[in-house]
Order: C-alpha cells, then sequence, then structure tokens
C-alpha cells in the first residue's frame, strides 16, 4: 500500500480499496467476532479491512474529521481536502500503512519478501525439550 500511495496518490489508493474491497461470506470463526457492520454473516475482505483499519487510525490521530465513518467518506474528505490536508493524511497514512505491515509480518511471522520465517518455532521448539 505505501507504493501505491506514493506512485498515485492517496485518493487513488483509497479509491483501488474501494473498487477492489467488498463483503464476502463470513466462515464461522469469523461468525464469532462479528465482524461486518451491516450484516455478521459477511466480513470485509481484505481491501476494506485496510481501508478500515486506515480509517481507524487516522482517527484515532484526529488528521480526518469524526463525522468520517463510513469507507466512501474518508475517500470524499481525502479529494476535498486541501493541499496543506492532503500531505499531512499521506503522511499519517503512510505512516500508518508501515505499521500495519509490520504488525502483519510479526503476527504472520513472515518477511518482507513474503515468506513464511519458522526460524522462531524451531529456536522454541529446541528450548522445550
Amino acid at each position: 500500500m505505501p507504493s501505491l500511495i506514493l506512485q498515485n496518490g492517496l485518493a487513488q489508493a483509497t479509491g483501488f480499496l474501494l473498487a477492489k474491497g467488498k463483503n464476502i461470506q463470513a466462515t464461522d470463526k469469523d461468525a464469532e467476532t462479528e465482524t461486518a457492520v451491516d450484516n455478521p454473516s459477511t466480513r470485509p475482505n481484505e481491501h476494506y479491512a485496510l481501508l478500515d483499519d486506515l480509517r481507524e487510525i487516522l482517527h484515532a490521530v484526529r488528521v480526518i474529521n469524526s463525522n468520517v465513518t463510513e469507507r466512501d467518506d474518508l475517500h470524499k474528505q481525502i479529494i476535498d481536502a486541501d493541499m496543506a490536508t492532503t500531505m499531512r493524511l499521506t503522511r499519517h497514512s503512510l505512516a500508518a500503512c508501515g505499521w500495519i505491515k509490520r504488525y502483519v509480518q510479526g503476527i504472520l511471522r513472515i518477511d518482507s519478501t513474503g515468506a513464511v520465517n519458522d526460524a522462531n518455532d524451531a529456536k522454541e521448539d529446541d528450548h522445550a525439550d
């Protein structure tokens, strides 16, 4: 996502996420968490999930208005923003996406290439004996 923002701009990047995003049928595991707002039997795909996370982070650091509650609202605010606000939104979005990427890599134990990193698991297994 950071490269998409840098190459195309924040408005186009969020537009891409909106275009690719959709709600998908939730599995039994997803139904327990009820991630979808409208319908508990669906959940957002990875594009909508990233857009939702980005909106929540930008709201938490008070870069966007508190009335931005929908995905489309975030995109509209980015499009309607003046140059200084657009630059601030872009800077915070790039930082947020960087931290989201690190978090996901840590949780999924993958490196920057996407390869699974089981080295820590092997070390933990050796110490368990």
